[in-house]
């Protein structure tokens, strides 16, 4: 095409034309349709504009890269490290290597910036597996998304699918939500005092993991400030918790707010009627603001107790976690790690 594309850090991004360029492609359109959530999303996930990549064509912007800090522990070593969370590029500049320009240009700045590693997240059906393999990127991850409907007839009326694929899909659905009254303690909704506990349940459980996400009470206070909320098991202390929250989400042409459910931690003890009960208390907690369906990114170890409760493995939406060191430390731990067997880190999208 013999266009000049040239590649900035966007220290002060503009909001509305990153959402435009992000919902150019069609599976991402309700970043166009809902540019007001998009740019809260990126303000709250994605707060450093030092790690924002844009691709411009003169004054436009034809492609960005956005990555977010995250506190990384690998074997218990504390790292920092960024999520490459959104690589989009409009439809009319595909395939004129933007998208590696970008990469290049957002691995500079991390090291730059001092960056211990970097990880990626390449979703079944939109590529960037061999993008990120020649950039030097190691898979380490696969999982994907489990989900629980919560109200049949409305996920019916939204399904804008041929015949054959929605009576695939429906057979997903078990809408039944469980007895909610729990077997030891009560089940609420955080208090500002029980953030010690949840960071101490959540690092222990991290400490499980060969690399995780590390927490503090800072971070958890900061999604509490935006739109997260925290529901804990609670007896003599905090015996578990889950961290849930709600976005626009699509399904076909429509649109609706879907919930999401995600790091399901407890104590050592916990019975699993315990835990069922408590993700019950939950479903049911969604299900009264009309939100008709729940998913849950599913590791390995959670998927089991997810089953019980109704969750089923969604096809097509597996997730391919990839890593990079930056630096000659973290590829020395690295390479100790003799087999990855769980990643455990915070997603943007």
């Amino acid at each position: 095409m013999g266009i000049s594309i040239h590649y900035e850090i966007m220290t002060d991004p503009d909001y509305k034309k990153i959402t435009a360029c992000i919902g150019n492609n069609p599976k991402q359109q309700r970043w166009r349709d809902y540019q007001e959530w998009g740019a809260e999303l990126l303000q709250f996930h994605a707060s450093d504009s030092h790690l924002y990549v844009g691709a411009f064509y003169e004054k436009e912007l034809i492609g960005c890269m956005i990555a977010h800090l995250d506190q990384l522990r690998i074997r218990k070593k504390l790292l920092i490290g960024a999520v490459i969370a959104i690589t989009e590029v409009k439809m009319g500049y595909l395939n004129q290597g933007i998208a590696t320009k970008m990469l290049e240009k957002m691995l500079a700045q991390l090291s730059t910036l001092g960056f211990d590693l970097v990880l990626a997240f390449q979703t079944a059906g939109r590529g960037g597996k061999n993008l990120l393999q020649r950039a030097g990127f190691r898979k380490i991850h696969k999982y994907g998304h489990a989900g629980k409907v919560l109200d049949k007839p409305t996920m019916e009326s939204l399904m804008d699918l041929n015949i054959v694929l929605k009576k695939i899909a429906m057979k997903l659905v078990n809408s039944d939500i469980g007895e909610t009254r729990p077997v030891r303690g009560i089940i609420r909704q955080v208090k500002t005092e029980d953030l010690d506990q949840i960071v101490d349940l959540l690092n222990t459980e991290s400490d499980r993991l060969d690399i995780s996400s590390h927490w503090t009470k800072d971070y958890l206070q900061r999604k509490m400030d935006w739109r997260y909320k925290i529901f804990v098991l609670a007896d003599e202390g905090i015996r578990g918790s889950a961290i849930c929250y709600e976005e626009v989400s699509t399904l076909g042409k429509d649109y609706f707010t879907a919930g999401l459910f995600k790091e399901l931690v407890f104590q050592e003890g916990v019975e699993d009627s315990e835990k069922e009960t408590f993700i019950y208390h939950i479903l049911s907690w969604f299900k009264r603001r009309g939100i008709p369906v729940v998913t849950y990114p599913a590791p390995k170890p959670i998927i089991k107790l997810l089953e019980k409760t109704g969750f089923r493995v969604l096809p097509g939406e597996e997730r391919t976690v990839f890593i990079k060191p930056l630096s000659q430390n973290t590829q020395e731990i690295l390479n100790a790690i003799e087999k990855f067997r769980l990643v455990n880190v915070f997603l943007i999208c």
